[in-house]
This record gives C-alpha cells, structure tokens and sequence, in this order.
C-alpha cells in the first residue's frame, strides 16, 4: 500500500508540482483523521457514555457535552506539540542575518577575490583578513546562540583548494581558511532562511 502511495504521490508531484502533492497528502490525513475520530467516538465515547448514563447517577451528562470534551483532548494532543515546534524555534533578527551577510559579501570582495602579486600586498592581504574573521566572529558572538559562535570559531577539517591562484603556500594556506570561513558563513545563513 505504502509503495503503491509512494507512486503516486510522485506522479502526481512530476505533474503537477509540490503544491497539489502537498494538497493530496493533506486530504489523506484528513481522511485518516475523521475515520479515526469516528473510531474513537463510536468504540470509545459512545459506550462510556451510555454506562455512564446507565450505572452512575449523577449530573447529566448529554452527547455533546462528551463530544466537546473529545475534541478538547484531541485539539490538545495536537496543539501542544506545534506549540512546541514554534516555542522552539530559532528566532534571530533580519538585521543580524543581513549584517552576516554583508560581511560573507566583504570577506569575498576584499579577502577572497583580491589578487596578491608582491610580499607587501600579501602582508596588508592578512592584516585585512584577521580584521574580517574577528569582525565575522564578534557579530556571530554577539547575535547568534553559542553554538552558532562554536561553529564559526572553529574551523574544523580545512579542505585543501588546489584550484586557487595564490602568490606563494603560505597564501595558499590562507586562503583555504578564508574558503572554509565562508562555508561555514553561509552554513549559518542557510540554517535560518525563512
């Protein structure tokens, strides 16, 4: 059954897009949840009530007060856990976003894409970048959580870029950091694009 849903849904996705498989997924599990709310309200409900109302002497209870209160609990089993997902979201500023990138866009202009050809142009060239990495860091440090900061302090496995045009290996080096930098730049920015 499930491999035969699976065909379809990706008929149906090839043909008429995201939206309608979407759509079609959507009426599905709204029809999973009206059988099973006829389920629980025919097999569970309606005999509870009935030996309520046939055993137990008490205030009236009528149908639909027991229908309200099924729907209650079942409108509560699924609030809370979307209450949780949006609770926990990670909400950083559009600003903060927009200032990372702003400095992903300077790293590239003034750190990665600016050619080296002497000694005292390479010099200036690193001077230049350990101001952008501290520049990167302190505003990750300051407006993203502490693992964001982690993430972006500590490069981890530095992939070797052999496809660079650096002045001399040490350049090289250097710039593979400067890569790994911006990696981890737009990893970040990715993470939170709404």
């Amino acid at each position: 059954m499930v491999e035969g849903l699976e065909k379809v849904v990706a008929m149906i996705e090839d043909r008429f897009g995201r939206h309608a498989t979407t759509g079609l997924l959507f009426l599905i599990a709204l029809a999973i949840a009206a059988y099973c709310i006829y389920v629980v309200f025919s097999y569970l409900v309606l005999p509870f009530y009935d030996f309520f109302a046939k055993y137990i002497q008490g205030p009236e209870i009528t149908i639909v007060t027991v229908f309200y209160t099924t729907a209650f609990i079942a409108a509560s089993i699924i609030l809370f856990p979307l209450a949780y997902v949006f609770l926990s979201r990670r909400k950083i500023s559009q600003s903060a976003l927009d200032r990372l990138s702003e400095l992903r866009q300077e790293g590239i202009n003034t750190i990665y894409a600016v050619p080296i050809k002497t000694e005292d142009q390479f010099k200036d060239w690193k001077i230049k970048k350990s101001i952008w990495e501290k520049k990167v860091r302190d505003h990750i440090k300051n407006t993203f959580p502490k693992a964001d900061y982690l993430f972006a302090s500590n490069l981890g496995v530095v992939p070797f870029q052999n496809n660079v045009a650096a002045f001399n290996n040490e350049h090289l080096l250097e710039m593979c950091f400067v890569i790994r930098q911006m990696d981890i730049v737009e990893q970040i920015l990715n993470s939170y694009r709404r």
